[in-house]
């Protein structure tokens, strides 16, 4: 079974000029509850696919990929159909389950690396990418957190 998910956000695919190939969804409060639920049925394996549709035509189609420890894809224009590995899925939704829970993020976004299914070559990423997130720490402050565990 195929779902389909039209978000309340862009989706963005962009190709660069050495190759490198980006699709960009983005998450805000309006619109998380319905991609963790379907991420969620992805996980749980009770759907085949989920196609996120953006407002100007684009879309991510992603399903799971159990079979393998990396994600792979291929990107056009105007669509990006991804295999997501389970890692990279418990990832992501852990990710926007602490900002659902929180109403923030500690990131304002994730990388997903994408790789090509026939040559195992990285080949661009998903990111995830939302709108509200904790302002980034000074590298005193990182500094000063990671030495209070010593």
């Amino acid at each position: 079974m195929t779902r389909t998910v039209k978000t309340r956000r862009p989706i963005r695919l962009e190709k660069f000029n050495d190759g490198w190939q980006a699709a960009t969804i983005e998450v805000d409060k309006a619109n998380l509850d319905s991609i963790l639920l379907e991420l969620s049925l992805i996980r749980e394996d009770l759907v085949e696919r989920v196609v996120f549709l953006g407002q100007a035509g684009t879309s991510i189609s992603a399903q799971l990929k159990n079979d393998s420890d990396w994600s792979s894809g291929s990107f056009t224009k105007e669509k990006a159909v991804l295999n997501l590995c389970l890692r990279e899925v418990d990832f992501t939704l852990s990710f926007l389950l602490k900002y659902y829970r929180d109403g923030v993020a500690d990131v304002d976004h994730i990388d997903v690396a994408i790789f090509d299914r026939n040559s195992d070559a990285e080949i661009g990423t998903l990111t995830i990418h939302v709108a509200d997130a904790r302002p980034p720490i000074s590298g005193e402050e990182a500094m000063r957190i990671l030495s209070k565990g010593r």
